[in-house]
């Protein structure tokens, strides 16, 4: 039996024409005959000249056509044994190099090469000469006429031959007034281009032909946005595509030059097919146009519908594929993921990674490296040998590893036996094929994974991202391993830390508080009245006495906060709860502050309470130090004005508040507030513009931990020089569950966002500072006659800067983030007001109200009357 031709297959367009011609290739590759029609109705039989074909698809990135990347795809290539490659729109300097390497390329775009192993069609001179032939006569040899297209790119099809076509059948019409504008074959940057070149213009188009069909609509809706056309304006496209043929049908185009996708991907095949098997190959091939018009469109369209019935079929196929391997990928990446993310024994590391990786991708040996920045080697991991035993690999010798390392991206190498750019390896004398992929951690490349197959191996771009991402995973996992080792270590430090601070409190405790008590207990004798000494004491020793009596106080308060903190933070402060009815409680409270805690004599004592409040379980003596601290804090921090006790029944809890018309602390320490010995900013005493600093010690921390062991919440509200409110709220039944409210300023309104505005808001979320500068004057102007140079004057870059970064920044460009923006106000002006849909067009930018409906249904999905009726 004759083995099938190997065939590559490049074609990254989504151009409906280039998709015809995908799957149309593909029909060569089956094994059996099959349903869809040939040429115009007749059964598609395989011609006997070709014969049954291997198809090989082929990924190239944009990343793969620059220098180092390029030589590592043409290897890969060249590595498939393919005996010839079809391609589109593969760069000029690629197919070179694959030609030098003895491959035979076929183009199916014009290319300006030659070689003898190269192949490309012609004819599209003549295309473009039977589209304008017909447009001039549409205009009855008079009009004004936009070339919408080519001339943009460099290396692959200019569209310069069309464009010619055109412009030599437009001379000889003297009262033809023609314009080229050129721009790129894909719709949305060519709208850019169109903009860009039409902005200035005044005087309108009668007609409009577009190098592709695509262009054609490109050319169409930019001059009706700009009201330079209108419904009347003669509309040529060439390709004949699906979508062409439709606007035809519908009269929204004049007409189109089908270019026969079976016939040109027929004849590609051939060629391929021929050159394969060592014949020699024709410099050009050539085709068959076929003008498409309102007269024969029906008859078109049923052969078209014929030719590729079964498309949805293959492609369903295909993305169902597709997703599947993609499922499993994304599947054992998971589950990779997930064991390595168990990993946590260094030891043991390198050798579950690569039984994980031979299991599930099929590698026969995984070697995994580790960059020593200080030796500027590579060390191979080795299970059960300390780290300075580890063999290194010195990168002035590492070869593709340091190749990897460097260029912290994957490699791989589909025959590592004859690899022109990498030496074989001679620790790994067996590899055949081999990826190395940079593992990653932080922004920073901590080494390499090695992975080899003794067998040949192929990997699409979705392969290799699962590799990377492996990788990746695996430089974590190498961080969580250290990381469990040394808090392994740091627990030990930490429990003996922590034994040794239980050890010296409890000393603290004991051997402070004896002196202290005696140093207390002498002083306060000694202010008795009477006193031992049975005489007054003179005043100036009396006021050294209670110096010393109040600093003893408070050092005790201060040991006795220390050892609860320690409490507090091993979870060992405990609350023992009892009924409380809190108005007999707090004002008992407010009776021993306002006697006891020192104030200045114009601050005034206020306590508000209602007659009566519902009884709270809590614990008396916890909740008196809370509101006794809090208290004492206000009382400390307020030289004039009142300090206020009060409470109130608020849903399910009991809200007591502390103000006061004090210092008042900074917002940008409220938020430490909380923390141990913070300390905080007061005026100073006697003066109203000096400044001074106090620390609040451990009272609020520990009155913060007891407030929460009760089930409630404590936070304060503050302004610098107004005072401070300190909010507690506790629950009135021990089983609530609610979370309790803040009582904060009120927060502005917020309306919920439509749909559409939510996207647009999270598509510039991550975009750089250049991007929503002209997003920014966008939404702002969205209602003027933008253009795409005054969006990019603002931000000080050229228009085709911005559109580039704009779309790799969002996925969009800035004219359709500007459409989706005039939608959105559009929305909202059909769902609040009785405004026609001319009026809402015009007053959110749009100039020609069909233009503005055909872009309202893109976007939301509808009409806008259909989405004002929804609403309504």
């Amino acid at each position: 039996m004759t083995q099938p031709v190997r065939i590559g297959l490049q074609v990254d367009s989504n151009d409906p024409f280039w998709v015809e011609i995908f799957e149309t290739i593909w029909r060569f590759a089956r094994p059996v005959p099959f349903h869809p029609a040939f040429s115009y109705g007749a059964p598609f039989q395989r011609p006997e000249d070709i014969p049954a074909i291997d198809l090989v698809e082929i990924e190239f990135s944009d990343e793969a056509r620059v220098d180092d990347a390029r030589m590592a795809k043409i290897e890969e290539i060249m590595a498939l044994g393919l005996g010839a490659l079809l391609t589109v729109n593969l760069d000029i300097s690629s197919v070179r190099q694959l030609l030098d390497n003895g491959l035979p390329v076929i183009c199916l775009s014009e290319w300006p090469l030659e070689h003898p192993r190269f192949s490309h069609p012609q004819g599209l001179y003549d295309v473009a000469q039977v589209a304008c032939r017909h447009l001039v006569q549409l205009l009855g040899g008079s009009g004004r006429v936009a070339i919408i297209g080519g001339m943009v790119t460099r290396g692959v099809e200019t569209g310069k031959t069309r464009v010619n076509g055109a412009i030599d059948v437009f001379r000889h019409h003297p009262d033809i007034d023609y314009i080229h504008i050129p721009a790129p074959w894909t719709y949305d940057e060519a709208c850019d281009y169109v903009l860009d070149a039409m902005t200035p213009l005044s005087q309108p188009f009668d007609a409009v032909f577009g190098l592709s069909d695509t262009l054609a609509f490109a050319g169409r809706d930019v001059g009706c946005h700009l009201g330079l056309m209108d419904v009347e304006t003669v509309i040529v496209g060439v390709n004949g595509d699906p979508l062409a043929i439709a606007a035809i049908a519908r009269g929204e185009m004049a007409a189109t030059v089908e270019t026969s996708a079976t016939e040109l991907a027929t004849q590609a095949v051939r060629l391929a097919c021929q050159a394969a098997r060592g014949e020699p190959i024709p410099p050009t091939y050539s085709y068959h146009p076929m003008l498409i018009t309102r007269e024969n469109v029906v008859d078109v369209a049923v052969r078209k519908l014929t030719a590729i019935a079964d498309m949805p079929t293959r492609l369903q196929g295909n993305r169902l594929q597709l997703s599947r391997r993609r499922i499993t990928q994304l599947e054992t990446s998971l589950a990779i993921n997930r064991q390595i993310g168990a990993i946590i024994d260094h030891e043991l590391l390198p050798q579950q990674i690569a039984e994980l990786i031979r299991t599930n991708y099929g590698y026969d040996d995984v070697e995994i490296l580790l960059w020593m920045e200080g030796e500027q080697a590579l060390a191979s991991i080795e299970s059960g040998r300390p780290q300075g035993e580890w063999p290194r690999i010195p990168l002035a010798e590492s070869g593709a590893l340091g190749h990897t390392l460097m260029g912290d991206r994957p490699l791989f190498i589909p025959d590592a036996q004859t690899s022109p750019r990498f030496a074989p390896d001679p620790r790994w004398p067996a590899t055949r094929s081999r990826v190395i992929a940079p593992i990653r951690l932080g922004g920073r490349t901590q080494g390499v994974l090695d992975l080899h197959s003794r067998s040949f191996k192929h990997h699409s771009q979705g392969d290799l991202d699962a590799l990377q991402f492996l990788a990746d995973q695996l430089g974590v996992a190498i961080r969580n391993a250290r990381l469990y080792s040394e808090a392994l270590a740091a627990r030990v430090t930490a429990e003996q830390a922590s034994h040794f601070k239980t050890r010296l409190l409890a000393n603290i405790s004991h051997e402070l508080r004896t002196p202290l008590n005696v140093i207390l207990g002498y002083s306060q004798t000694a202010l008795g009245d009477p006193n031992p000494y049975g005489f007054n004491l003179p005043a100036e020793l009396a006021s050294d006495l209670r110096h010393i009596q109040q600093s003893g106080e408070q050092l005790a308060r201060l040991i006795n906060d220390l050892l609860e903190l320690s409490q507090a933070e091993i979870g060992a402060l405990e609350i023992f709860r009892e009924s409380i009815e809190p108005v007999a409680f707090l004002s008992e409270l407010f009776e021993i502050a306002s006697a006891s805690l020192p104030v200045n004599d114009g601050v005034t004592w206020r306590l508000q309470l209602p007659a009566q409040l519902p009884v709270i379980q809590a614990d008396p003596e916890r909740l008196r130090q809370i509101v006794l601290n809090l208290l004492s804090n206000a009382a400390n921090f307020t030289r004039r004005g009142y300090i206020t006790l009060a409470a109130a029944r608020q849903s399910g809890w009991l809200h007591i508040w502390i103000e006061d018309t004090g210092a008042g602390i900074p917002k940008e320490q409220l938020v430490h507030i909380f923390e141990s010995f913070v300390t905080v900013y007061e005026p100073a005493r006697g003066s109203e513009t000096g400044s001074a600093h106090r620390g609040i010690g451990l009272g609020l921390t520990i009155t913060h931990h007891l407030v929460k062991l009760h089930g409630g919440d404590l936070h304060l509200e503050s302004r610098v020089g107004r005072g401070t409110i300190c909010h507690i709220l506790l629950p009135l039944a021990a089983d609530n569950k609610d979370a309790p409210p803040r009582q904060t300023a009120p927060d502005l309104a917020e309306s919920a966002a439509p749909r559409l505005e939510t996207a647009l808001n999270s598509q510039l979320q991550q975009a750089g500072e250049m991007v929503q500068r002209s997003a920014t004057y966008i939404r702002a102007h969205y209602a003027d006659a933008l253009t795409r140079q005054g969006i990019a004057g603002v931000v000080g870059v050229s228009p085709n800067h911005l559109s580039r970064v704009f779309r790799r920044e969002t996925g969009m460009t800035p004219w359709q983030y500007l459409n989706r923006y005039r939608v959105l106000q559009a929305q909202k002006l059909l769902r609040a007001t009785d405004d026609s849909v001319t009026a809402i067009a015009g007053a959110v930018g749009f100039c020609d109200p069909a233009y503005f409906s055909r872009v309202f249904r893109k976007e939301a999905g509808v009409s806008p009357k259909a989405y004002r009726n929804h609403f309504r």
